[in-house]
Order: C-alpha cells, then sequence, then structure tokens
C-alpha cells in the first residue's frame, strides 16, 4: 500500500474487507490462513493483478513478475481513479436530472390543484 501510494481507508473502502485484517495483513499481524477472495480482493483494491497477493503469500512469481516489471506505473494507476471519477459524474448527472423530474411533476399537482380551487 506504501509503494502504491494508496492509504489503508481507501483499501478498505475498495475491497470490502474489514479494516481489521487489511491491517493483520499490512502488518504480519496474525498468522492465519487467508481467504483466496479476500487476497483477491486487496489486490484489486490495490490495483495489482487479482492473484497478486496470494503469490506473494505462497512465495510465487507475481503475475508482474511475469510481465518483466514491477507495480503499475503511478499514469496506470491514476488512469483507474479518472475513470471512475467519469463513472461517478455520469451517476450525479443522472440522478440530479432525476431529481429535477421529480421535482416538477411533485410541483405540477400544486399548479393545477391551485387552478382547481380557483375555478371551482
Amino acid at each position: 500500500m506504501e509503494q502504491l501510494g494508496v492509504p489503508q481507508h481507501l483499501v478498505v473502502q475498495r475491497s470490502g474487507v474489514s479494516k481489521a485484517t487489511v491491517f493483520e495483513i499490512q502488518n504480519n499481524r496474525a498468522q492465519r490462513r487467508r481467504n483466496p477472495r479476500v487476497l483477491e480482493a486487496i489486490s484489486v483494491a490495490l490495483r495489482l493483478h487479482p492473484t497478486h497477493l496470494y503469490a506473494v503469500l505462497h512465495g510465487l512469481p507475481t503475475p508482474s513478475d511475469h510481465a518483466g516489471g514491477g507495480a503499475a506505473p503511478r499514469e496506470a494507476r491514476t488512469s483507474g481513479v479518472h475513470d471512475e471519477l467519469t463513472v461517478m459524474r455520469e451517476k450525479l448527472a443522472a440522478a440530479l436530472s432525476s431529481l429535477e423530474r421529480i421535482e416538477r411533476a411533485l410541483a405540477a399537482p400544486e399548479q393545477s390543484g391551485a387552478d382547481l380551487g380557483n375555478g371551482g
């Protein structure tokens, strides 16, 4: 996490793994058998190959070792952030559009009700 510049809270958020488990793995606190899915979730949260931490734990070559490099370059890691921001912007725009439609729909009965009250 330190080498990749990813803070612990972000790994917890992205992976869905508890803070305590991430802390144990990060600090090598508890020697226990780790579920491969937990290691995969943390690997993906770190923007590494899904089997990266499993390979490290078992002394196997990591997928990045096969590719002839270490961790992804900073540009590759930040492009994922930009992609996430784009998706978030699109979702926010859609939510705002829906909110505007709801507000218009809620305002419409009030206007028609006022018209009925004046005419009746």
